[in-house]
């Protein structure tokens, strides 16, 4: 239970209701980040050229990331997640090939590859964005390859097991 001390306002009933956040306005700021990124690098990007890109407040964007950072970082999950998973094609050899193959495409063919260009000094030489990077984009992918190869141990184990 809550204490209230005469003459104060609970705390439930003191906080304005807040407006949900607008996926729109979330979408086009990481669109505009990504495109101020790769035209003017990390060092020179700034987030009120993003915040007109996006036709968005500074303030909008503070709410949603505290530094240009945390949005890279968030720019790069959103850029990396759908290509992290490794579908169960029957086959290690054929997975493994797979995920390097899956890498150079990225590099190469899509939004992943000039933003990570853009991005690898800061992340060589910034400790916390390199961990970031280091947690939610290699770790990640470790885990992927991991489960091929646990799938590659389990189908030789069970072919030794046939008779």
């Amino acid at each position: 239970m809550v204490s209230v001390q005469p003459g104060s306002v609970p705390p439930a009933l003191n906080a304005r209701p807040r407006r949900p956040r607008s996926q729109a306005a979330h979408d086009a700021i990481l669109r505009a980040f990504r495109e101020e990124l790769i035209e003017v690098g990390f060092e020179r990007l700034r987030l009120e050229r993003v915040a007109m890109r996006a036709g968005a407040s500074k303030a909008t964007i503070y709410r949603r990331w505290r530094s240009k950072e945390d949005l890279a970082h968030e720019l790069l999950r959103e850029l990396v997640a759908p290509h992290l998973a490794v579908g169960d094609m029957g086959d290690t050899r054929l997975e493994m090939v797979s995920v390097a193959l899956d890498v150079i495409r990225r590099l190469t063919d899509s939004d992943f590859g000039p933003v990570i260009r853009r991005l690898l000094c800061e992340i060589a030489g910034n400790p916390l964005m390199g961990e970031s990077f280091r947690l939610s984009v290699i770790e990640a992918r470790r885990a992927e390859i991991r489960g091929v190869i646990h799938r590659g141990i389990v189908r030789g184990v069970a072919a030794l097991r046939r008779p």
